[in-house]
């Protein structure tokens, strides 16, 4: 995994940070690191004060996924629930995040195709459908045929 970040003025080797943001499937193949199974899109990092925390001591970070009934899938990924995210690459590409730690086997996005035209960015939905090759498009993911879109 490797870090997709803007810039990192003003943090030194050694600092100690928490970062957040998401894992991104889609970056897998960016240099300088085309092996990489994955890319992390950082959204924000923090420098901690202070003696590190032993890991073993830490209080875990909850799991978004876990606490928040808006994101989810069924088992077998016949429905998915979660937040529409809209981006600026590629001429405006649509996702669907349903596991925003990207833990989840599918990295917990996916590209939505059908019955998608009226979401918005920000939009909680649940969909059902199914893993498909889907028409390739422009945007980076495992497509997601939609077969019906509820609005949460």
């Amino acid at each position: 995994m490797f870090l997709v970040v803007d810039s990192l003025e003003g943090f030194k080797d050694g600092d100690w940070v928490t970062v957040y943001g998401r894992l991104d499937p889609g970056l897998s193949d960016i240099p300088p690191c085309p092996n990489a199974r994955q890319g992390y899109d950082v959204q924000r990092i923090e420098r901690q004060l202070g003696t590190p925390v032993p890991a073993a001591t830490a209080t875990p970070v909850p799991d978004p996924s876990s606490s928040d009934p808006r994101y989810g899938h069924a088992p077998d990924y016949s429905w998915l629930r979660g937040r529409i995210q809209v981006t600026r690459i590629q001429g405006g590409c649509v996702y669907l995040v349903y596991d925003p730690t990207g833990r989840d086997p599918y990295g917990g996005t996916v590209v939505p195709d059908g019955q998608i035209d009226e979401l918005k960015d920000g939009e909680f939905v649940m969909v059902t459908g199914y893993f498909s090759e889907g028409p390739r498009v422009m945007c980076p993911g495992r497509t997601y045929t939609v077969t019906s879109v509820k609005r949460q």
